[in-house]
């Protein structure tokens, strides 16, 4: 393209050379000529925009963040001339069109059309547009190469990655033994009639002995464990740093959703508060409940004024609740709020986004810590209780 450049000018100069200095027709034609050449390349760059046909389908208008959808792409030529060179540039930024270099750039002949079938990922939780941002067209003599914005990007809806927990460590009696925290009581009910092979571990006396004498191997009874109290999950909704803001907003949600989505499954109420512009504190205790607020998360803007330990002044917690406070950092005003709460002999749970700081003395306060990295797994460090 350079070299095409160079030339055009070259053919310029010295026509207008010839022009100045000898005059004639056939110096006068040549220089018309080749100041019409880039006129005509820059016109056939608007026309094919103005003309290229260009559709895009996702397999949902609502999709979810790091699951694959299938889309689909068709690129046309309904005009009688030919379009020399198109390249399609796509969003990168907050999704991924994955195996898109067979179809970046494409050559359609008069009344062709070309349909490429692939798939997106969409990276961050929101409402943005995915696929194709913008045109490239190069004109016939690889003179020009201009970049036209889409005329109509494709917008769609992402929720938050769901995370299904197991079991969650700190709500689970066996977890208070080994944590050495006896964070909640836990209601156990009659072992229920299911059986399996006993474990290292497993309590002596939920051995079946009359199994076990039958198989001739030791077998234990299975039994269920429902949480008494009720779950107050209290969620910060201030505006992270702006190099982290997408990833620390969707790792925060995927906590708080991955919590009330266990208490659901395990027939406990769970209350979600969070502020913005105004306190709104969510009741939780069904599935319908539950894909409600799923839904409206992928329009939460994390624009709050009150950090957690405002929430905590504003909506006190009652005594018999258990509270998680989903927080950016530790400050001062929070460990008081934490103080207070343990006074009041109340459960606390902090979950902090964010790596473990270096100088972090956990001896402070006596309620359990979590640190969430940033690029870490919610659900192994819910389940398998990696204290930070």
């Amino acid at each position: 393209m350079k070299q095409v450049r160079i030339g055009v000018i070259l053919c310029i100069l010295l026509s207008g050379f010839f022009v100045t200095f000898y005059g004639g027709t056939i110096p006068y034609r040549f220089f018309q000529c080749s100041l019409l050449v880039p006129v005509v390349c820059l016109i056939y760059t608007a026309y094919v925009y103005a003309r290229f046909k260009i559709y895009q389908e996702v397999e949902h208008n609502t999709l979810v963040k790091e699951e694959i959808a299938d889309y689909t792409i068709q690129v046309g030529n309904e005009d009688y001339i030919t379009y020399e060179h198109i390249k399609l540039n796509f969003y990168e930024d907050n999704s991924r069109v994955l195996d898109v270099e067979p179809f970046r750039e494409c050559y359609l002949l008069p009344g062709e059309k070309k349909e490429y079938k692939t798939s997106v990922l969409c990276k961050y939780r929101g409402n943005y547009a995915i696929g194709v941002k913008s045109v490239q067209v190069t004109d016939f003599m690889h003179l020009f190469s201009i970049t036209y914005p889409i005329k109509e990007p494709y917008k769609v809806t992402v929720l938050p990655k769901t995370v299904s927990l197991d079991k969650c460590f700190f709500l689970e009696e066996d977890s208070d033994e080994k944590q050495g925290n006896g964070l909640f009581e836990i209601e156990k009910h009659e072992p229920d009639v299911e059986i399996r092979p006993y474990l290292p571990g497993d309590e002596k006396r939920l051995i079946d002995w009359k199994a076990s004498a039958k198989y001739r191997e030791l077998f234990t009874r299975k039994n269920t464990n429902q949480v008494k109290q009720e779950v107050s999950v209290y969620m910060e909704m201030l505006t992270p740093k702006e190099e982290i803001r997408l990833v620390v907003e969707d790792k925060l949600l995927e906590c708080a959703l991955a919590i009330a989505y266990y208490c659901v499954n395990h027939n406990t109420k769970c209350n979600m508060i969070y502020e913005e512009g105004e306190i709104r504190v969510r009741e939780i205790q069904d599935l319908v409940a539950y894909d409600c607020i799923y839904q409206e998360t992928a329009q939460f803007c994390f624009r709050g004024k009150l950090s957690v330990d405002g929430l905590l002044q504003e909506c006190i917690p009652e005594e018999n609740q258990i509270v998680v406070l989903l927080v950016l950092h530790i400050g001062d005003s929070l460990l008081k709020c934490i103080s207070s709460l343990e006074e009041r002999k109340q459960r606390v749970i902090v979950v902090v986004m964010g790596e473990k700081p270096e100088k972090w003395d956990g001896s402070m306060i006596h309620t359990l810590v979590l640190f969430i990295p940033h690029h870490g797994d919610v659900k192994k460090i819910f389940e398998e209780g990696e204290l930070q």
